[in-house]
């Protein structure tokens, strides 16, 4: 017999979320906030895995053939690519002139920066947080912000991920307010 799992995102931001043994083996490379990885699949164990959507993390079935060919071979290292960041101002990304949220606005006049993860996500951040949320968002966009491991699946568990920080999409862009950071969580629903 087979099981199912439910996977709301909770957060304000868009997941990555996959299923994992030795590979991903059932992922979405898009989950927005609100909604829902859902799949159908063996009894099986698995560790749940989710990470912030960047645009360019996401991954394709060649993801579960090099992990499996490297184990049969015996030693294949994979780089997990460096992401560049760089401080720009709101209107050079093209964003002075749309009406933005509160919170975006007053980190804008005090002087907060933008950083660019990916072709979509952004990061605002105040000086005394700069170093401290680019480590955190990198983290969370390549190793994730939830690693769970050695659940099985039998009959439909359901899950939420919930926590993160506040953010707003605006023109594409998923900006985040480095002053809400909320550490993540994986929380199985029960009846």
């Amino acid at each position: 017999m087979g099981a199912e799992i439910s996977i709301v995102n909770k957060t304000h931001v868009p997941l990555v979320v996959s299923l994992w043994q030795i590979s991903p083996l059932y992922f979405d490379n898009f989950v927005p906030a609100g909604g829902t990885f859902h799949r159908k699949t063996g009894n099986i164990h698995v560790t749940i895995r989710a990470r912030i959507w960047n645009g360019e993390n996401g991954y394709s079935n060649w993801d579960n053939v090099v992990p499996i060919t490297a184990a049969l071979l015996g030693g294949l290292t994979l780089g997990a690519g460096a992401l560049a960041a760089g401080g720009v101002a709101l209107a050079a990304v093209g964003l002075a002139a749309i009406e933005l949220p509160a919170w975006l606005t007053a980190a804008a006049v005090t002087g907060a920066q933008v950083y660019s993860y990916g072709s979509s996500l952004m990061v605002i951040s105040g000086a005394y947080a700069a170093g401290n949320i680019l480590t955190q968002v990198k983290e969370w966009t390549t190793k994730g912000c939830i690693v769970s491991h050695g659940w099985f699946l039998k009959g439909h568990r359901r899950f939420e991920i919930r926590g993160g920080p506040e953010a707003v999409e605006v023109e594409g862009k998923f900006l985040i307010d480095a002053n809400t950071m909320k550490e993540f969580e994986l929380v199985e629903i029960t009846d």
